[in-house]
């Protein structure tokens, strides 16, 4: 029987570099009876994009099931069963399977132990495992915080958004919908972040590739840049599109903004000690699996005042005018901004 991993992230520990280390390796780790699919070739991802090294259009496939779906992922699970040798193991490898829900489902909870059902159902005939990196809720929450500034048009503060992030943080909750139906590894981010990527490798079971230098990463933008993008969408007054998300994303990044943005200081967008250390145990409750350290301490929670505001968007204007062509290049290439952010 094949051995299948499901790598379900969670999202902000590592989980880009893993996603791209396998693509790159590809063909090396074949050579050592590791498969990791090119799920486009199956499910029309476009295969330029970073976003085409994870297997986010598999999982979108078995959440939706629309007729074309259907077509593609028969097709998908013939060729693991057919064309794959038995004795390899499939690596799969997308966060998204912790938010995936099925539709009219009474509760987050009830929606994704539905949707992790289908997929065992669809695996049947593997000898699945999954695996899921866990982190500190109280640091998670920051950093889902900075990850939403810059991926989604909403508009909400830190308390609220607290409030959106809660199934996020169902960590018992999820465990015990993948432990259903599969073996789970249950791994902590804090204890492996320094170790990471190499070590997914050998906590697997799977051989190393050949080649584990790869520094693509998602790492969270300065919280003074958080709440500059923040301020911004309020001002404006509308959703802020995409493209303009994208740009400030890229500015925060820039090495030339480090002062702007104050990145060697510490902050946090906790309003103290007592408030991380209440979610931190919240969240936990019923979920045994990883000891956390409870907060301890929690640096000043992170100003940004309107001279703040306005230098930022001073500086942003002009880097926009200076950097119009370069920009543009990038944006037709569809260059993620945690893509060598300051490469020409």
């Amino acid at each position: 029987m094949k051995r299948l991993i499901l790598h379900a992230g969670m999202h902000k520990t590592g989980t880009t570099a893993i996603q791209s280390i396998a693509a790159k390796n590809r063909d090396d780790l074949f050579k050592k009876g590791v498969y990791y699919p090119r799920s486009w070739e199956f499910f029309g991802n476009p295969s330029h994009l970073p976003s085409a090294n994870a297997h986010f259009s598999l999982f979108n496939a078995l959440a939706g099931l629309r007729p074309r779906d259907k077509k593609n992922l028969q097709r998908f699970r013939t060729h693991l069963l057919e064309e794959i040798p038995d004795d390899f193991t499939i690596l799969l490898s997308a966060e998204s399977l912790n938010r995936h829900v099925v539709p009219q489902a009474a509760s987050f909870a009830e929606g994704h132990r539905a949707y992790i059902a289908r997929v065992a159902e669809y695996f049947a005939g593997f000898h699945t495992e999954a695996v899921v990196y866990f982190r500190q809720p109280s640091d998670f929450a920051e950093s889902m915080y900075a990850e939403n500034a810059v991926s989604y048009p909403v508009i909400e503060g830190f308390k609220k958004a607290q409030k959106s992030f809660v199934k996020r943080f169902q960590y018992r909750e999820l465990r015990e919908g993948y432990a259903v139906h599969f073996p789970i590894s249950c791994r902590s981010f804090e204890a492996e972040k320094d170790r990471l990527p190499g070590s997914f490798w050998r906590d697997s079971g799977l051989p190393a590739p050949s080649d584990i230098l790869e520094r693509t990463r998602r790492p969270s933008i300065p919280k003074a840049a958080v709440r500059w993008i923040y301020r911004a969408k309020r001002h404006r007054g509308a959703p802020m599109e995409r493209p303009e998300r994208l740009r400030r994303w890229l500015f925060a990044y820039q090495d030339e903004n480090a002062q702007l943005f104050r990145s060697s200081v510490a902050s946090s967008f906790w309003d103290g000690l007592s408030d991380s250390a209440a979610f931190h145990d919240q969240m936990l409750d019923g979920f045994g699996d990883i000891a956390f350290a409870r907060p301890a301490s929690v640096p000043p929670r992170c100003a940004w005042s309107a001279q703040d505001h306005a230098q930022a968007e001073a500086r942003f204007a002009a880097w926009q005018t200076e950097r119009a062509d370069w920009l543009r290049e990038r944006a037709e290439r569809g260059v993620p901004p945690f893509i060598d952010p300051e490469a020409p």
